[in-house]
């Protein structure tokens, strides 16, 4: 979700679908939810996929940028 506000509410939604599984990986930030997509591997199982992703985007920290005057 990329926002802590929204896992909740992502995660209600796994039990509306039923002809997938379906898994929330509880990014907070866009750069962890990019990592986490970049991890993907069409391959894999859902499972060590949302593994391989979880730990793409905890290997992400925070950074800011700031204009120097």
């Amino acid at each position: 979700p990329n926002n802590k506000n929204i896992i909740m509410a992502a995660e209600q939604t796994i039990s509306m679908v039923n002809d997938r599984k379906v898994i929330v990986l509880p990014t907070r930030t866009i750069p962890q939810g990019l990592s986490a997509m970049l991890a993907y591997d069409p391959d894999a199982s859902v499972e060590k996929n949302a593994i391989a992703m979880m730990e793409a985007a905890g290997k992400i920290g925070r950074a800011s940028c700031r204009e120097r005057v």
